[in-house]
């Protein structure tokens, strides 16, 4: 049984709001910014913060102009609710970048190495 405040469906409703945020961000030219994004989120859930969180969510869909993950609020109930939520938001965020975009950048920079 999971430790989880949420039921399956609610993390995959979060890890969804991710990737759309990340899919948006590709659209609009904007995926050089899904990574540092990522990092930052992480960093709100490793020092649990979630008025952090919460800050960087609402900026990132402001700066693209689009609606705010509903009950994203949940993540202020406890610490749990926080990572249990900001996790699914963060891992859904970084499947949206395209991995033939990182294999590119990746051999780029190996060439640029050599």
């Amino acid at each position: 049984m999971s430790d989880s405040l949420f039921s399956e469906k609610e993390l995959k409703s979060f890890q969804f709001s991710g990737y759309k945020l990340g899919e948006f961000y590709k659209t609009v030219q904007k995926e050089n910014k899904i990574r540092g994004l990522a990092y930052r989120i992480l960093g709100s859930l490793k020092s649990n913060k979630s008025d952090v969180f919460l800050d960087i969510i609402l900026k990132a869909h402001m700066e693209v102009s689009k609606e705010v993950p509903r009950d994203i609020e949940k993540v202020l109930l406890s610490k749990a609710s926080l990572k249990d939520i900001g996790y699914a938001f963060v891992t859904g965020l970084v499947s949206s970048v395209d991995k033939t975009n990182i294999d590119k950048k990746s051999t780029e920079d190996k060439v640029k190495e050599a």
